[in-house]
């Protein structure tokens, strides 16, 4: 996926290689281990074809690292990792699900949309360039 996808996790894979866990942990905003957190991967075929992780801090369910294989994209694996990640969010009693995209990644961004996720306004700069978007959604739970 880092390999495919940089900009889309603000990393790369050689950057990526040299993180432990605290490290990851930092990078996908779940800060210390007082955190639940998550990861779910698709399969098709016993093949791995996409991954969610998900973490809850302070009320939100803070959802990340999605990622579905170039020829998974349009099949609704997206949103199917997205429903795991969300029921489990609403399971934490998490008021937001909240995420971030790319504003370089409009398709992404037309999915969470579809999905019901609201741009806030705030967004930050990415180590590529480009903006990274935040968008929440309250968890209906």
């Amino acid at each position: 996926m880092l390999t495919d996808s940089p900009a889309a996790f603000d990393a790369d894979y050689d950057a990526a290689l040299s993180l432990d866990d605290a490290g990851w942990r930092d990078w996908i905003g779940f800060g210390s281990d007082d955190h639940q957190r998550a990861v779910w991967i698709a399969t098709v075929e016993a093949e791995a074809v996409g991954m969610i992780a998900a973490g809850v801090v302070a009320d939100e369910c803070r959802i990340g690292a999605l990622w579905v294989t170039p020829n998974g994209r349009g099949a609704g694996i997206g949103g199917a990792l997205l429903d795991a990640a969300e029921t489990w969010g609403r399971g934490t009693r998490c008021r937001w699900s909240v995420l971030s995209v790319s504003d370089e990644n409009p398709a992404a961004q037309r999915l969470y949309l579809r999905r019901g996720y609201e741009f806030t306004g705030a967004s930050k700069p990415t180590r590529w360039g480009h903006r990274e978007l935040h968008m929440r959604k309250p968890t209906g739970g």
